[in-house]
């Protein structure tokens, strides 16, 4: 009994292998002449239907064995004479499917039969590229056998229909990362020896200009990755300039600084002489300044003591760089400007000449007296380079702008470069005359030697590396804001009128700022002048400072590393149990029209509610702290807040007056940024018998979470409630080298009805004194529906309450296994009081507390271990004692360093 036209067709397993018919998920089995099959498979239409000679043939697609591929096969009725005697035993191998055994004939009665045709090719998806492109990538160990099975997915999904051409299985290795788009491109459209130069392998381009071509290489033996320059020029191929390169890399190899990357290597390749240095990893300064504009002056000063130790060692070694600009200096991630295409130059330009095809900035450096002579390089001259350099360091652009060579190289000849201080007024005197005298007109008033230079150079309170360091991570964890999605409305005349008079003013102001783009101060001590000494006369003016500079406008953040801890004194109202009124108190000052507060070290302020258009930053540049006093909750608006060396006294704030006042302090903002800030709450409770929070967050735009974040950077909250309320989702925590000691509770977060990526928490180095929770999340029913926490700690110390205390502690009106699912703990080198709870669910309606234990929550890098603090207040650590489950990996002891935290 055969089906009716409206089944499916059952399933039928022949073989080792299920036969699908065409693009039906259902397999192939045999009917009746009654059934839907005389008619071809219902539903399949590319099914082709042929008579001939009585019988009735559909020919189509089907697929065996899941991933072998596709083959035709037919469907004969009736049955033939000659394949009835065929018995149903004998099996044969399929063409294509090596995996699939089938029989030659598949009956059921004498109505239907399917027939594979072996003279047909089976589609089957090959598992490598072309032989000849396979062979190259394996035999240059770009990719492995094990690389083309990963692909196998990403190339099915790319083709889709279409044949897999090595042009699919390049952009599916480009994707795997076997392969960099430089050499997919050239693979597709090259033959691959195109990659090969001499004994390395092309890895990408990085100057395609028609100055000169380089590559980053790897070598094919070693697998070091070099930065290979393909000489160019009249006399690049002579062997005068093949004899100046051989001398210039022995000069340059017996000891070589950091700070420079000379040629180490001259290969001849068809191409032509390819020079080969070490690969440095790291921006130019010229990208640096596209993108965050001017820099401020303690970096400059930083950079200008570096490249000056190069060029001093350039003269021991009788060597000149040649060609000072922003493109030929790279700044490391580990704080060092390094000097690339040391010495080329000059051997292959001994002459400054004009060509069109020369992009104008390579004139920017050019010493007058070089200029329409065949003078060579001279030390004289490559500080002239210098000093305009960091001049267009300092404001952003060259001295003399133009886009014509010619115009450039007039004005150099025929101007002095101005002031830097015309342009940036925040530099310090001593920066200033520095650059000064080394960009001077007259070469018989600059220094003559680099190793001069150096000994008249501006000291600097830190390390050149660290204050370069600092600055590079500063300008790597800059947050970009997404885009919002914009609604589009109906603004009235009011609103028009608003906006007009909005964009008046700002574009006054940035008028009258000159293009001002400053940055956070690094931490340079103010110079001491006398009333007889001006501040060009004065010693102390050699010493760099950075008073009045602050975060940019749009980004106002202060730098990644606080100063040195300043010197407290014993009459600092927070710092101190009696908390003594000081005999003169001001309110909190206006904000300039940049959103900055200075305020001075030592003077006690009262806090007052504040609302900026735009970012606001609170500093004090002086060593000795600023006291902000809180009586009455306190309520700060901005689009961002910057804080830095600040202490707010919260101790005359018991009771919150009404319901809007969620803490002392609050803060609605989208960005928040704390450094070297000190919070110190009430010791004793209000009249209910609870304890205030010391800092409420609020978002302004909650739609917003990605360019949301808290940094706490060597702060300290003191004593009170709970130490920062979240009351909504937020994107991101940071907190390094931070106290919390006498809290209630550190952080506490409460949830949201909507699906948020995961709330991170990033915490390094913090320690907590009998504290009762280091995290509070608060839920409903249970955890906030779309929402996750993930806490990382890394050498943290946690020193807990003994009764009901947790590291985290989930809060709802009753528990669910959700909990366990939507939290995660990681981190290492912690330390534990023994004996406390690491996960604990309480009830916000009864006392009832569950300690949560389950394989399924995730907690990593916690050590119960016994310590004891050095103090009766403070972070500092005893020794800790040897002991079986201790294993501290690093020299540093775990919390916060208790010399660098705010008193």
């Amino acid at each position: 009994m055969g089906p009716d036209q409206n089944s499916r067709l059952p399933s039928t397993t022949w073989g080792s292998g299920l036969l699908r018919v065409g693009k039906s998920r259902q397999p192939l089995a045999t009917g009746t002449s009654q059934g839907p099959l005389n008619r071809g498979p219902p539903g399949h239409s590319d099914w082709n239907r042929k008579n001939g000679a009585g019988r009735e043939v559909w020919e189509g697609l089907a697929s065996g064995g899941g991933r072998e591929g596709s083959l035709r096969c037919r469907i004969v009725e009736p049955i033939p004479n000659r394949l009835k005697q065929k018995s149903t035993a004998e099996s044969g191998a399929c063409p294509g499917f090596p995996n699939l055994r089938y029989p030659p004939v598949q009956s059921s009665g004498n109505s239907v039969f399917l027939v594979f045709s072996r003279e047909l090719e089976a589609r089957s998806m090959p598992r490598s590229p072309s032989p000849d492109l396979t062979h190259w990538l394996l035999a240059h160990r770009i990719c492995t056998h094990r690389d083309f099975r990963r692909c196998e997915a990403r190339v099915r999904r790319l083709a889709a229909d279409l044949p897999p051409f090595d042009s699919v299985w390049l952009d599916a290795l480009v994707q795997l990362g076997r392969l960099t788009p430089f050499q997919a491109r050239v693979l597709e459209s090259q033959p691959p020896e195109e990659l090969v130069l001499g004994p390395c392998l092309l890895v990408d381009q990085c100057s395609p200009g028609p100055e000169a071509v380089t590559w980053r290489v790897r070598h094919s033996t070693t697998g070091a990755t070099f930065a290979a320059r393909l000489l160019a020029g009249p006399t690049a191929d002579s062997e005068q300039t093949r004899a100046r390169i051989n001398q210039l890399i022995q000069k340059l190899l017996p000891q070589t600084p950091p700070g420079i990357c000379g040629p180490t290597q001259l290969l001849e390749t068809p191409r032509g002489p390819v020079l080969l240095s070490p690969w440095t990893d790291g921006p130019s300064l010229r990208e640096l300044v596209v993108k965050i504009g001017r820099f401020p002056p303690a970096v400059v000063a930083a950079v200008g003591r570096q490249l000056l130790e190069s060029l001093a060692h350039f003269e021991q070694c009788h060597v000149l760089h040649g060609d000072l600009r922003l493109d030929n200096l790279l700044l490391t991630r580990a704080g060092q400007v390094v000097l690339v295409e040391v010495g080329i130059r000059p051997i292959l330009e001994p002459e400054p000449t004009v060509h069109a095809r020369l992009n104008p900035d390579r004139f920017d450096g050019t010493a007058p007296e070089r200029i329409g002579s065949t003078q060579p390089q001279t030390p004289r001259s490559e500080l002239y380079a210098l000093g305009c350099l960091l001049w267009q360091l300092l404001v952003g652009r060259p001295p003399f702008p133009a886009g014509d060579p010619v115009v450039k190289l007039a004005h150099h000849q025929s101007r002095e470069v101005p002031d830097v201080r015309e342009l940036a007024p925040e530099t310090p005197p001593a920066l200033a005359l520095a650059i000064q005298s080394l960009a001077c007109r007259d070469p018989a008033r600059r220094c003559d030697s680099a190793s001069t230079a150096l000994r008249d150079w501006p000291r600097l309170p830190h390390e050149s590396t660290a204050i370069l360091q600092r600055f590079r991570r500063e300008i790597d964890h800059r947050p970009t804001v997404p885009h919002s999605p914009r609604t589009h409305r109906r603004l009235s005349m009011a609103a028009w009128g608003t906006l007009g008079l909005a964009l008046f003013a700002a574009s006054a102001l940035g008028w009258s700022s000159h293009g001002d783009r400053s940055w956070p101060e690094f931490g340079f001590p103010a110079p001491k002048q006398t009333a007889e000494q001006t501040p060009d006369e004065s010693p102390a003016s050699k010493v760099i400072q950075a008073s009045h500079i602050t975060t940019s406008e749009a980004d106002p953040e202060p730098s990644a590393s606080p100063p040195r801890k300043p010197d407290r004194s014993r009459a600092d109202p927070v710092a101190s149990d009696s908390n003594p009124v000081p005999a003169q108190t001001t309110p909190l000052p206006e904000p300039d029209s940049r959103g900055r507060i200075q305020l001075s070290g030592g003077h006690t302020y009262t806090c007052r509610d504040l609302s900026v258009v735009g970012p606001l930053l609170l500093q004090c540049p002086d060593e000795q702290p600023a006291t902000i006093r809180v009586s009455t909750p306190g309520e700060l608006v901005a689009a961002s807040i910057a804080m830095k060396n600040v202490v707010w006294d919260l101790t005359a704030v018991t009771e919150l007056e009404n319901s809007d006042q969620a803490a002392a302090l609050n803060l609605r903002t989208q960005r928040i940024d704390l450094t070297s800030v000190g919070f110190r709450g009430p010791r004793q409770p209000g009249s209910a018998g609870t304890f205030p929070p010391s800092l409420r967050w609020e978002l302004v735009d909650e739609r917003d979470l990605r360019s949301s974040r808290l940094r706490l950077d060597h702060c300290a909250f003191r004593d009170g409630g709970t130490a920062v309320v979240i009351p909504q989702p937020v994107g991101r925590l940071e907190f390094e080298q931070t106290l919390f000691e006498g809290n209630e509770t550190a952080v506490e977060f409460a949830g949201s009805g909507r699906r948020i990526p995961p709330i991170v928490l990033q915490a390094r180095h913090i320690t907590t004194r009998d504290i009762g929770t280091m995290v509070r999340w608060w839920g409903d029913e249970g955890p906030p529906q779309g929402v996750r926490l993930e806490l990382e700690f890394h050498d943290s110390v946690f020193h807990l309450r003994e009764n009901d205390s947790a590291v985290c502690q989930v809060v709802s009106s009753r528990y669910t296994n959700d909990w366990i699912s939507r939290l995660r703990i990681v981190g290492e080198g912690n330390l534990l009081v023994p004996g406390r709870t690491v996960v604990r669910w309480q009830s916000d309606q009864s006392a009832e507390s569950l300690e949560l234990e389950s394989p399924d929550l995730v907690v990593e890098g916690l050590m119960a271990v016994p310590f004891e603090f050095a103090a009766a207040e403070g972070a500092a650590l005893k020794q800790l004692a040897p002991s079986p489950g201790l294993a501290i990996r690093r020299t540093t002891p775990p919390g916060c360093d208790a010399g660098q935290i705010p008193d």
